[in-house]
């Protein structure tokens, strides 16, 4: 059995330190990048939100200038889904 391998096909700024990312499965997931910002480190750079909105994709994630990147499997984990149904129906609709 074959595994997809995870990647980000595009990548829009949200709000703040999110991103909505569109992943080659099909799914469209929102990331916080918060955590890994408030840890400092290569990460740093990207409290200024005009540096942070910098990204763009490239070898199938997304990345900043300075360097910064997640893996795409770590952001699809860590995404919260936006392609899921609703877990209830609304009746007489």
């Amino acid at each position: 059995m074959r595994k997809e391998i995870i990647h980000i096909i595009y990548a829009e700024h949200v709000d703040d330190y999110k991103l909505k990312l569109w992943f080659n499965t099909g799914e469209v997931k929102i990331v916080d990048f918060r955590p890994y910002i408030d840890k400092g480190g290569i990460f740093a750079p990207l409290r200024d939100k005009d540096f942070f909105k910098s990204f763009y994709i490239d070898i199938n994630t997304v990345c900043w200038p300075n360097g910064a990147d997640v893996a795409p499997d770590t952001l699809y984990k860590i995404g919260k889904d936006l392609t899921s149904k609703p877990s209830r129906s609304i009746q007489g609709f």
